[in-house]
């Protein structure tokens, strides 16, 4: 969440909303520690589940900050899907019919934002801690300069309903205001306008999602064209040291884990 004293304000810069702060962090498995500090919003999605495109994308930038691992990123990134009068907590509180533009490119937030609202689609008091929720997650990179490889992502797998007139006043965001010339007429300036990179192949990258349902906090391996060659083993740190097989000869990429000898992994599982 916004700190109390922080400067609340919601900026158009890059082509894009975006919103800079301290707002939590993430630990990975391995310990490393992300710092998020910066929200920004992507109509449409960036991201593309099953071959569908959602209506737009809400990315949490996160850097790490702990010893060794500078330069590293981490993204978290939540879909929206239009519905007729859907509400959003986390939006609500940003105040979309005041959003910033190319014109006027900062404005005020004027209340308290607090990232996991982003999942409660009701005007309830939320707890300190993110409602648990199904993601994917692979090693990628930046979608914007200078476009850091050593970026490990998170995507939320189910789209968060959201009214269609908020899809449409953040879309409209992203153009110059209507203006009007001496003689009063409206000059209508060009909507419908998109700022999000084209989709990109995997290039053999290895996706894994974690369900909600899972008891434990399991990583599912999605099956890639790769699986059919040459397969070796991998470890990961966690509180213990834990083997994988995986199928095909390119790392896995799930996060903290890297190859190890067949005969090290067969000794120890």
């Amino acid at each position: 969440m916004i700190k109390e004293g922080q400067n609340q304000k919601i900026f158009f810069k890059d082509g894009a909303l975006r919103i800079y702060g301290d707002f939590g962090k993430i630990v990975t498995l391995d310990g490393t520690g992300y710092y998020a500090e910066e929200i920004n919003f992507h109509t449409p999605a960036e991201h593309v589940i099953n071959g569908k495109r959602a209506d737009m994308e809400m990315k949490i930038i996160h850097r790490a900050k702990t010893v060794g691992d500078f330069g590293k990123s981490l993204t978290l990134s939540f879909l929206f899907k239009g519905k007729p009068g859907a509400y959003n907590k986390f939006l609500d509180k940003l105040d979309f019919y005041n959003l910033p533009n190319p014109y006027d490119k900062v404005m005020e937030i004027k209340e308290d934002i607090f990232i996991p609202n982003v999942l409660l689609d009701e005007d309830i008091e939320g707890s300190s801690e993110m409602t648990p929720f199904s993601f994917y997650s692979y090693e990628g990179s930046l979608t914007e300069p200078p476009c850091n490889e050593k970026t490990i992502v998170y995507v939320a797998s189910e789209p968060i309903p959201v009214s269609i007139s908020t899809l449409t006043l953040f879309r409209e965001a992203l153009s110059m205001p209507d203006q009007t010339d001496f003689a009063g007429r409206v000059i209508e300036s060009p909507k419908n306008l998109s700022n999000s990179r084209k989709t990109m192949p995997l290039k053999g990258r290895a996706i894994f999602h974690y369900n909600k349902k899972n008891e434990c906090p399991i990583f599912k391996r999605k099956i890639t064209d790769h699986d059919h060659r040459k397969g070796h083993y991998e470890r990961v740190k966690k509180l213990g040291v834990q083997y994988y097989y995986v199928a095909g000869e390119n790392p896995s990429g799930m996060p903290g884990a890297f190859v190890v000898t067949d005969k090290e992994a067969k000794n120890n599982i």
